[in-house]
């Protein structure tokens, strides 16, 4: 019953200014009830109290902050360094606050090639990495893990990649043992397009820590859109499945995913591509849903495929065909392929059905032209 509380608080207040304890639970209870205004207010009022005292801020600040409003607890905290400017427990709790700013500064942006962030999300980190920096000329390798962590994504969601890059490996030969450093060591590298270095890096997490959340699906993840690697990827993806990371039906779908955006969607198309990768897709586990779709794209692309390499009417272009044609027109005929053209608005299954029988006559006729 926070408003009944908030409005008996107001009461107190409003008897007693002064009241500390009125003031520090009317400040959460404002901001837990959305109203970050008057939360910071009465927080300042309570500061003003305690101006010069540390420990007071940082816990109003953590109030605040864990009522929803990170700026604002952020900000409680940089007016304390006009008092205590060298205090690096409130420097290592302005930066976490500021990260945590940046990100809530990020929910519902839609990020351009000129502003991949919105400008107060970048506020936010610089001012995370400067009181990180602060803190990390006191703490240097006994600086927590996460706030280390921290600074490397800082950079990274800048794009600075090679000051990241230098930091965390930098951090890695004091924190070599740590598995978070490791991950976000590996998903850096990946961003700079080292996918052999990104891969190494999660193998090196495995030996510190085997059971690290979808350790070898982001592996397969890396490795699958890399041309001429799908099987090594496949072979992640298999043990990531095994290991309970992900489901035969999700793995699937990321295997679709490459081969539909890569092969069947681009411009010209690259239907041999896309052939390959729907048949990966098809060796795992997939629900009803999933192999329909995949079943009727596979068809499609077997179809158009065959379509383009049959136009020279030679016997020989009908032979290779031919067996093209065939599979296709069966996948079109299964339930599963039924059952997805049903939700799709602008697939007539019978269309392709039709277009393929005469395309499969068509070759035969070819074929026994040239026997004769």
């Amino acid at each position: 019953r926070h408003e009944d509380a908030y409005a008996q608080i107001q009461r107190v207040i409003s008897d007693d200014p002064l009241h500390e304890g009125a003031l520090q639970t009317g400040g959460f209870l404002a901001a837990t009830l959305g109203r970050p205004d008057e939360a910071r207010q009465l927080y300042n009022t309570y500061l003003q109290l305690n101006p010069g005292n540390a420990n007071v801020r940082m816990t109003v600040a953590y109030d605040l902050a864990q009522a929803g409003d990170a700026e604002g607890a952020m900000i409680l905290i940089e007016e304390g360094f006009e008092i205590d400017p060298e205090n690096v427990d409130m420097r290592m709790l302005h930066a976490a606050f500021a990260v945590n700013a940046a990100n809530d500064a990020k929910q519902g942006y839609e990020p351009t090639d000129e502003a991949p962030l919105p400008p107060t999300a970048v506020t936010y980190y610089e001012k995370a990495l400067e009181s990180y920096g602060t803190a990390y000329e006191v703490q240097g390798s006994e600086m927590d893990a996460a706030a280390l962590r921290n600074m490397i994504v800082a950079n990274m969601e800048l794009g600075r990649m090679d000051e990241a890059k230098t930091m965390a490996e930098g951090i890695l030969e004091t924190h070599g043992g740590e598995a978070a450093i490791w991950s976000t060591y590996s998903e850096l590298l990946s961003r700079m397009n080292d996918t052999d270095g990104a891969v190494a890096a999660l193998d090196r997490l495995a030996e510190i820590d085997s059971e690290y959340p979808n350790l070898r699906a982001r592996q397969g993840r890396m490795l699958i859109g890399v041309d001429g690697r799908e099987d090594e990827a496949v072979g992640y993806l298999r043990a990531a499945v095994e290991a309970g990371e992900q489901t035969g039906d999700a793995i699937g779908n990321i295997i679709f995913g490459v081969g539909y955006n890569r092969g069947a969607q681009p411009t010209p198309k690259n239907w041999p591509y896309a052939i390959r990768m729907f048949e990966l897709a098809k060796t795992f586990e997939l629900e009803a849903n999933t192999q329909g779709q995949v079943d009727f794209w596979h068809a499609y692309s077997l179809f158009q495929h065959a379509k383009a390499r049959q136009e020279a009417g030679t016997v020989e272009t009908a032979r290779a065909t031919l067996p093209a044609f065939q599979q296709a027109n069966r996948l079109f005929q299964t339930s599963p392929v039924a059952q997805y053209a049903s939700t799709q608005p602008t697939i007539n299954i019978q269309q392709f059905l039709d277009a393929s029988q005469t395309y499969i006559e068509i070759q035969e006729a070819i074929i026994q032209r040239g026997n004769r």
